[in-house]
């Protein structure tokens, strides 16, 4: 997959016409799976390229940073999330105040076609674009028209009557409900960070721990216990863990850290990266009066996630 960066003023031009799916596409899930993959059928069907046009940052960055959201991912996993679904090229457009503040006829003529060469647009039927955000998908679809490409709306997935969207996803992360989520994005939802040194605590009562310090940008579970799966850098097997986010009531931090002791796996692997998948929560984040009482939690933590494990 090739990973064009264009902004405003550095307008990058592809040699090849392209159908491209265009959205933002925070967390790559199922609606914009379906989006996505709306694009590559109508790629091969015309003999086109295939390809995606996001951008570098969530547009309420610069919009309204006063009111920005938390995104379900960096822009790195966001990338690789795409690449997995094989689209021949990636345009990751820089969302700054020039762009923000482009008209929405502009944005489709000067970047779309003179610049990307689209050659049909596949969007999401709430899809928005330009200044303001006052283009709409019939705008799209006149404007298309005016320039020489074709437009396909996607009707939104819908799963257990609700319509999956990001908005949604976040919310269900937030408040624990990770198994939701993860049916919604198609995949667990997860964090990854570098692995700090911690006091060594879990080590201590016998459940060593990976700690690491979430994206201030991500959203983050509800502070609580989760059965995860754990990728280690450099370590090409999949591992089961638990994983608590808090502030460790017990034995108090000054800042929100997610732990994750992997089960059957005793390696020190500090300044390595890992990815953290939540898949199930078991319980509230809870202190306890003594470390003999957190011990013991611990163990039933482990105990209850090994029996998820066994019966999924």
């Amino acid at each position: 997959m090739r990973v064009v960066n264009v902004t405003v003023d550095n307008a990058e031009t592809v040699e090849k016409q392209h159908v491209y799916a265009i959205g933002m596409f925070d967390g790559v899930h199922l609606g914009h799976q379906k989006v996505i993959q709306v694009a590559q059928s109508h790629a091969r069907r015309l003999g086109l390229s295939s390809g995606v046009v996001t951008f570098d940052r969530h547009p309420s960055l610069v919009v309204d940073p006063s009111r920005r959201g938390l995104s379900l991912m960096s822009t790195h996993q966001r990338l690789e999330a795409i690449a997995e679904l094989c689209v021949d090229t990636v345009v990751l457009l820089r969302f700054d105040e020039k762009l923000a503040a482009m008209p929405a006829y502009d944005f489709v003529k000067n970047m779309l076609v003179d610049g990307l060469r689209v050659g049909m647009a596949v969007v999401g039927e709430n899809h928005t674009f330009g200044r303001h955000a006052e283009g709409s998908v019939e705008d799209l679809k006149r404007m298309g028209a005016q320039l020489g490409f074709s437009v396909e709306v996607v009707p939104a997935v819908r799963i257990d009557d609700a319509v999956v969207s990001s908005t949604l996803i976040r919310s269900l992360v937030s408040s624990g409900d990770v198994a939701r989520a993860r049916r919604y994005l198609g995949r667990p939802f997860s964090i990854r960070g570098v692995v700090v040194e911690g006091r060594h605590l879990g080590r201590q009562l016998g459940f060593p721990t990976m700690n690491l310090y979430p994206d201030p940008q991500q959203v983050v579970p509800a502070r609580g216990v989760y059965v995860a799966t754990v990728a280690i850098e450099g370590d090409p097997q999949p591992r089961w863990g638990i994983c608590n986010v808090g502030m460790k009531p017990t034995v108090p931090v000054d800042r929100l850290i997610v732990e994750v002791h992997v089960l059957d796996y005793d390696q020190q692997v500090y300044g390595k990266w890992i990815e953290i998948g939540f898949l199930s929560f078991l319980r509230g984040e809870q202190r306890f009066d003594s470390l003999d009482e957190l011990k013991v939690a611990i163990s039933a933590d482990e105990s209850a996630a090994r029996k998820w494990i066994a019966g999924s």
